[in-house]
């Protein structure tokens, strides 16, 4: 396994960008990208200034989410490309379409929420008993599995 120094507090998630940069989130809210091949950190961000939670890539879009409220989006150069705000209600889980530009986010308020990344709008809205911590889809983008 790889090990790399430089978060302050405990990572929250990690995403590949490609085969050469890693993405690491902070519970500080802090991203950071490191490159693969020399283990040395190429930048470190901000992100959110409360605790972040998400953070995931795929098709080159970088999104991370945390209990602000805010799916941020970011260039591979970690430069914040825009934000959508939910309300101020805490992001538990998120996970990128597969097929198309959207997000899936899971919130403290027993809702799973699906946004257009173009738009910014959100598309849909599944009410559930309990607050949501994991969300997957099926390959083929048909199902969605919570928990």
């Amino acid at each position: 396994g790889l090990s790399f120094i430089g978060h302050a507090s405990q990572i929250t998630g990690l995403a590949l960008v490609g085969s050469r940069i890693l993405l690491s989130l902070a519970e500080d809210g802090y991203l950071a990208s490191w490159d693969l091949s020399t283990k040395i950190r190429l930048k470190c961000v901000q992100a959110h200034y409360s605790k972040g939670t998400v953070v995931c890539s795929s098709n080159y879009n970088i999104i991370t989410t945390g209990w602000d409220g805010y799916i941020h989006t970011w260039s591979k150069g970690l430069q914040n490309l825009s934000s959508i705000s939910t309300d101020h209600v805490p992001i538990n889980a998120a996970m990128l379409h597969p097929i198309k530009n959207k997000v899936i986010i899971a919130s403290w308020n027993n809702t799973i929420k699906i946004f257009d990344l173009d738009t910014k709008v959100q598309q849909a809205v599944i009410h559930t008993e309990t607050s949501v911590q994991c969300l997957t889809l099926s390959h083929d983008a048909t199902r969605l599995a919570y928990g």
